[in-house]
């Protein structure tokens, strides 16, 4: 049974207990975190954050079994890597993106990935006005 959580957080020690309530259910998840802990979270540790996003995509959408289309026994066979490439080339099919080591030494694969799965409206579409006013025109638009 897990412990209740804080919803009023007024002290540091408040949101140190939160987060290691979600590395507590991650840990039950047999989500694999390395050198994490709830400090790290809270005091905002940008690289260990990122990758335990990274471990988490890993963990939930990529190794876990796709439920999309009827094909999983082919997906099943595939290593995460594999899966993930697919899932990439399948949001961004006019980039030739075969690893991830040489197709991302430029901006141009990361910028369609980007815009795949969250296209953002083109500057010339938001039409005149301040940048305050195309900026407020684009999030209503995305």
């Amino acid at each position: 049974m897990f412990r209740k959580y804080h919803t009023r957080l007024t002290f540091r020690q408040m949101r140190l207990d939160n987060v290691s309530l979600g590395l507590e259910f991650l840990d039950q998840e047999n989500v694999k975190m390395v050198s994490i802990d709830s400090k790290a979270i809270v005091d905002g540790n940008m690289t260990l954050v990122l990758g335990l996003v990274c471990t988490l995509i890993l963990h939930y959408s990529i190794s876990s079994p796709l439920l999309e289309d009827g094909g999983q026994d082919k997906t099943k066979k595939q290593t995460p890597e594999l899966r993930l490439l697919g899932y990439i080339q399948d949001k961004v099919p006019e980039l030739p993106i075969t690893n991830f080591s040489q197709d991302w030494q430029n901006a141009k694969a990361l910028g369609a990935l980007v815009d795949g799965l969250a296209p953002v409206p083109r500057l010339g579409e938001l039409g005149r006005g301040t940048v305050g006013r195309q900026c407020q025109r684009g999030h209503a638009a995305g």
